[in-house]
């Protein structure tokens, strides 16, 4: 089942088809491959497709790594690639060259890294979801220059270390919350979200930090 076309400048499948010839709507916008279950990888045939701002692949069985051809789409406000099988790391490519990212859904995957200190260089980025994915290390200070930011999510990562001082000023400004059981504490107060609960991240509202 589909909806849109390149001439309408977007296109939406809930069925699985062939990507072959997807490199030749060039015109697309936006592009929906919902529950497509396709069992390779990522089709690179969308590196092609350069005027895309919306793309959003989750809830397929897509393997391997991100390609260096999405990198190209530099015109992307949404990718979404969440409940995929994808491996390898995140990237530093990802963020500078996709500068215009405003949300970013990468989360249930395998990718196993740190957040790339290019993370930094998402200055419109309002949402970021990286839960249950094997995210490791601290959260680079870099993320401190997101002015935009009104939610992260990093439950079910390996994310250990004190959530920067100044960060948690910026989420208790833009009364962000975190949510979720021990060692986060539930504070609600609007749509915005951190959430850290099932990480080894301390401070903010994510439970105190050891003295050294």
């Amino acid at each position: 089942m589909w909806k849109g076309g390149s001439k309408e400048g977007w296109l939406i499948f809930w069925t699985p088809f062939d990507t072959a010839g997807l490199g030749k709507l060039t015109e697309l916008e936006l592009l929906y491959l919902i529950d497509w279950t396709n069992q390779g990888t990522f089709p690179s045939e969308l590196g092609q497709l350069t005027k895309l701002t919306i793309q959003v692949l989750d809830g397929n069985s897509i393997s391997g790594t991100l390609p260096h051809e999405v990198f190209e789409l530099t015109e992307l406000t949404n990718l979404n690639v969440g409940s995929n099988q994808l491996q390898g790391t995140l990237p530093p490519a990802l963020f500078s060259r996709l500068s215009h990212l405003q949300w970013i859904y990468i989360n249930d995957n395998m990718i196993s890294c740190t957040i790339p200190a290019e993370v930094g260089q998402l200055s419109d980025a309002r949402k970021l979801e990286f839960q249950n994915t094997k995210l490791s290390g601290t959260l680079p200070t870099e993320m401190l220059m997101l002015e935009n930011l009104t939610s992260l999510v990093v439950t079910g990562t390996s994310l250990s270390g004190s959530i920067p001082e100044e960060l948690c000023d910026k989420i208790y400004q833009k009364e962000m919350k975190c949510y979720g059981s021990p060692p986060c504490t539930v504070f609600r107060v609007n749509s915005n979200t951190t959430a850290c609960h099932g990480t080894s991240l301390c401070g903010c509202d994510c439970g105190p930090c050891k003295p050294n």
